[in-house]
């Protein structure tokens, strides 16, 4: 958060920022609605949000609020704050699809099989495949259950890509797909549908 706050804290120092009468006016209008003093214009709406939306969306109005009244760096930093804070409260799912040739590992005596990424570094990040499919048998079955492991390699951690993206930032962590049921305790009060 802090790096994030300095840069905030730069932007705004450079061309500060102030709303219009009217974003401002809106903004008021906002609490109002939140606070139960003034009609929404789409109460179906409204009563769709759960509690924790309307809190939030209280705060944000209060913090806009405070800047419309003094537009100043102190206050322009709590509506990064709170946009932040919210943003750590937000579960991110995505999907993308992606093709991937795999091939047999060399096999050990008593080793069950193992499907290996067939990869050679790709792009301005030199980015190596080492996923691979293990297979293990489970309460002495005959049948063969497969986990999915995604992990990639960085070989140029100094280059960057044509987006400007620095190499060295790409995840090079191992994630597991595993056939077994899994439950996860998730921490997050919403839930965001994204590419990224």
């Amino acid at each position: 958060m802090p790096e994030k706050l300095i840069k905030a804290k730069e932007e705004y120092n450079k061309n500060p920022i102030k709303f219009s009468a009217e974003e401002c006016d809106s903004y008021r209008q906002m609490i109002e609605i939140f606070d139960g003093k003034r009609k929404a214009p789409k109460s179906e709406k409204l009563s769709q949000m759960s509690a924790t939306e309307k809190r939030d969306g209280a705060k944000l109005g209060r913090d806009l609020v405070a800047f419309c009244d003094k537009a100043d760096e102190s206050n322009y930093l709590n509506i990064v704050r709170n946009s932040h804070d919210r943003e750590m409260r937000t579960c991110k799912v995505s999907s993308q699809t992606f093709k991937q040739s795999f091939q047999p590992a060399p096999q050990f005596s008593g080793e069950m099989p193992v499907w290996i990424a067939k990869s050679a570094p790709d792009g301005e990040c030199g980015i190596v495949q080492l996923s691979r499919f293990e297979s293990e048998k489970f309460n002495k079955s005959n049948y063969l259950y497969w986990k999915y492991i995604a992990r990639k390699a960085v070989t140029n951690p100094n280059g960057t890509t044509s987006f400007g993206i620095a190499c060295k930032g790409f995840d090079e962590n191992e994630y597991v797909y595993d056939w077994r049921e899994k439950e996860h305790q998730l921490g997050c009060d919403y839930i965001k549908f994204t590419v990224f």
